[in-house]
């Protein structure tokens, strides 16, 4: 196991922010295990608001389920921080 077992967490931590709703919510907890098994996840719907699609590509570099595809948590952090600095938003 490695950093990217967080990193595919911090994708359902983003998904839940972005969507505001919980990402499996309604779900029983094997039909998620098998859902996450087999690498189908919950699409993000387009959305016009450049700051939900950055976030929403956040996600999706996160919930990878090959785990060698997957990005890095520096990466991802990385991603986020370049569009911060792209829209002007100061960090804190």
């Amino acid at each position: 196991m490695t950093e990217k077992i967080d990193v595919f967490a911090l994708g359902n931590v983003l998904y839940a922010m972005l969507m505001r709703k919980d990402v499996y919510e309604g779900m029983e907890t094997e039909d998620v295990q098998k859902m996450v098994k087999k690498g189908n996840f919950l699409s993000i719907p387009k959305q016009k608001n450049v700051m939900k699609d950055a976030v929403a590509k956040a996600v999706g570099m996160c919930l990878v389920k090959d785990v060698e595809e997957r990005s890095t948590a520096a990466e991802v952090e990385s991603y986020l921080s370049n569009k911060l600095e792209e829209f002007a938003i100061l960090k804190f």
